[in-house]
């Protein structure tokens, strides 16, 4: 698991959000902050396009439905028990 995979997982396990919503919800906040980032430190936005926005509307779509699918056929579990609470 990535560390940018953490925060929507954690939406999913504690909030009981879809994994599509969650993971289009922390996409949509990260953009917002690069777009601010980038008007507070250079005065425009620079590097997001509409290939971005794109991305941060879709993939929660996307991964919601290879995560269900997934789920539907392979166990998953992780190799040391202290992780089993994060699967």
């Amino acid at each position: 698991m990535l560390p940018f995979d953490i925060v929507p997982r954690a939406f999913v396990m504690e909030k009981g959000l879809s994994v599509r919503r969650a993971r289009t919800a922390f996409d949509l906040i990260n953009l917002a902050l690069s777009a601010s980032v980038s008007l507070i430190f250079v005065g425009r936005i620079i590097g997001i396009g509409i290939g971005t926005l794109a991305s941060a509307l879709l993939m929660g779509t996307v991964m919601g439905k290879v995560t269900g699918w997934m789920q539907a056929r392979y166990l998953v579990r992780p190799h040391f028990r202290a992780l089993e609470r994060l699967v």
